[in-house]
């Protein structure tokens, strides 16, 4: 593949796509869109196969998300309170009605309830809606949809983890959201951060392909930039960026853990040691000079709705 090709493409909703070339996997191509403004595949998927697919399948796949979810429940917890301590540096104080997006097995909103939050989320896997009701939370097992969010009034805080890549229309979806917040309502939005400087150093200096690109199941590739111009376009104010441990760190220094999953444990391992040994303000600053330099695996986005 030419990596100057400009490519054009009509998507089945009639959507004009126009950008360059920059990976090719699986029969489907990356593009930089141009009338996007972020990186996404081309052809699109069928939104309706999609939803079939979430619905019934993506747990059943990764068959180890919700056991190593259990297993990380500590270090994950310690995020989640982070976060949620974010989320209220920003709110009033009688302000903590939270809606998550994709809520996976629900670990993020029982930790909120536990904390005194009213809690809502989306899932439209049944094997992760079934986890959510074990540990007795409000769950709606569809995907999110602004009609159905619209039945429990509008939210302060919106919350989604690892979903912006997989939909075909986040452009809508963000637009849904928006909509489903209070005017100065937050939304805390965490993603892979694709075609990062370290992946790029690691594809064009030591020659890995490009791992992170794996169609269809991720569809769009964003990065901090991306995103926060799609948020800047849909009327969010960016108030904070941070992000998450740069895994490419163990690329670089010669732990391939791509294709091999007890290395791959053995580092986030070591990742989830690292964050338990730092100082929590110090962590901080880390991570956030990270996302001032577009590194680290996840960027973490918080915008406020200004209108």
């Amino acid at each position: 593949m030419n990596s100057i090709d400009i490519i054009k493409y009509t998507s089945k909703d009639g959507r004009e796509h126009q950008g360059k070339a920059l990976d090719e996997k699986n029969g489907y191509t990356v593009i930089d869109c141009e009338t996007c403004g972020f990186n996404h595949i081309i052809p699109l998927p069928v939104q309706s196969e999609l939803d079939e697919f979430y619905k019934d399948d993506f747990y059943i796949q990764k068959t180890k998300y919700i056991s190593n979810a259990d297993k990380d429940s500590d270090w994950l917890e310690m995020q989640y309170k982070d976060y949620y301590q974010i989320l209220g540096n920003h709110l009033p104080d009688d302000s903590r009605k939270i809606l998550e997006i994709g809520s996976g097995p629900g670990h993020f909103l029982k930790c909120g309830k536990e904390l005194g939050w009213d809690v809502v989320g989306f899932e439209p896997s049944k094997h992760a809606y079934e986890n959510s009701k074990l540990l007795e939370v409000e769950v709606i097992n569809l995907p999110f949809n602004y009609e159905e969010s619209s039945k429990y009034g509008k939210f302060d805080a919106i919350f989604l983890r690892n979903v912006v890549e997989h939909i075909t229309d986040p452009v809508g979806l963000i637009d849904d959201i928006r909509r489903s917040l209070k005017v100065g309502g937050l939304l805390l939005i965490i993603a892979p951060n694709d075609y990062n400087p370290l992946q790029n150093m690691l594809k064009s200096k030591l020659g890995f392909e490009p791992y992170w690109v794996v169609p269809p199941e991720h569809i769009n590739y964003f990065n901090f930039d991306s995103m926060k111009n799609l948020l800047n376009k849909l009327n969010f104010e960016i108030l904070e960026t941070s992000s998450t441990f740069p895994m490419e760190f163990f690329l670089l220094s010669g732990k391939n853990y791509i294709g091999n999953d007890k290395l791959g444990r053995e580092c986030h391992e070591m990742r989830k040691r690292f964050e338990f040994n730092c100082d929590s303000n110090y962590l901080d600053i880390f991570y956030k000079f990270l996302a001032e330099n577009e590194m680290g695996r996840e960027f973490i986005i918080i915008g406020k709705k200004i209108r």
